[in-house]
């Protein structure tokens, strides 16, 4: 049985999982070699419940951090400490 709490399954624990259960192992096999709840095995395998992605969304593309990165940098070059370069001047560009 699983120690008290709630932990979230890794991908280690997903990939082993879908292994076993491949092999032909059952899931209370599985839950009992994993340390987890015959159920949240269970849900995994069998019904296929979409995994919904956790925390807060993306703001902002990889591409458009580079960019801005990219941006940044010519303008702190063309700036060579006469004046700061401040978010607006980089809004602008």
């Amino acid at each position: 049985m699983p120690a008290a709490g709630w932990t979230k399954m890794s991908a280690e624990d997903i990939r082993l999982a879908s292994e076993w259960y491949d092999a032909g192992e059952s899931c209370s096999e599985i839950a009992d070699k994993r340390g987890r709840n015959k159920s949240a095995i269970t849900r995994l395998l069998v019904k296929q419940v979409e995994h919904r992605p956790q925390g807060r969304p993306r703001l902002i593309t990889n591409a458009k951090l580079a960019f801005l990165k990219r941006k940044l940098k010519e303008l702190v070059q063309k700036a060579d400490a006469h004046y700061t370069v401040i978010v607006t001047m980089l809004k602008k560009a």
